[in-house]
This record gives C-alpha cells, structure tokens and sequence, in this order.
C-alpha cells in the first residue's frame, strides 16, 4: 500500500505544508514570491510530480488539493465548508425551533 503513487504525492504535500511552519524565518523572504496563486499551483503540482514521477496522478492530487484548500476551505468562496456549516446550523435550529413550537402546540391541543 505505501508503493502507491497516490500516497506518495499526498505525504509529499502534507510534508511540503508543514516544513513552512518549521522554518518560518525563510517565509518572509517569499512572501512575495509566493503571493501570486500561479507559482503556488506550479508549485503543488512540482511538489506531487517530484514523489510520484506520473503527470496523471500529480495532476489529480493537485487539482484536489487546489479545490480542497482553495474552494472548500476559503472563507471568501460562496460554497466553502465554514459558510456551509453556519448555513446548515441555522437552518437545523430553525427546524429545531419550529419543530418545539409544533410539538408546544400540539401539546396545548390535547391537553384541552
């Protein structure tokens, strides 16, 4: 299972994500490097590419990894997670809520 090149380009990118938080001094001289969403998407293919030596599989895993991290996880997307869940939440205590005022009301009804 561990000879997947499909493993292989996802430990590489967990790995890559992480080393920025171990050397964080490095950071603030690519700062503006790496602003632009060009060079990081070159990037997160190079990194899959490099593990794996397949385009097909370091492009798929970067495609994912680009709609996981900037799609879903973004704040500024309209269907991202976060938004999603507030979303969801609202409406959930909404139906809560309307739900208590129903069985209230349906317990008024009986009891009279």
């Amino acid at each position: 299972m561990l000879d997947s090149k499909w493993i292989e380009a996802l430990f590489a990118l967990l790995i890559n994500s992480g080393s920025a938080y171990v050397i964080s001094d490095v950071q603030q001289v690519f700062n503006d490097f790496f602003s632009n969403k060009v060079i990081k998407l070159i990037v997160i293919f190079s990194i899959c590419f490099a593990s794996t030596q397949d385009i097909f599989v370091s492009l798929c895993i970067s495609i994912g990894f680009v709609l996981i991290v900037y799609v879903l996880l973004d704040g500024n997307c309209e269907v991202c997670l976060p938004k999603l869940r507030k979303i969801l939440r609202k409406k959930l205590l909404n139906i809560d809520e309307s739900s208590k005022e129903d069985f209230k009301s349906m317990n008024l009804n009986v009891s009279k």
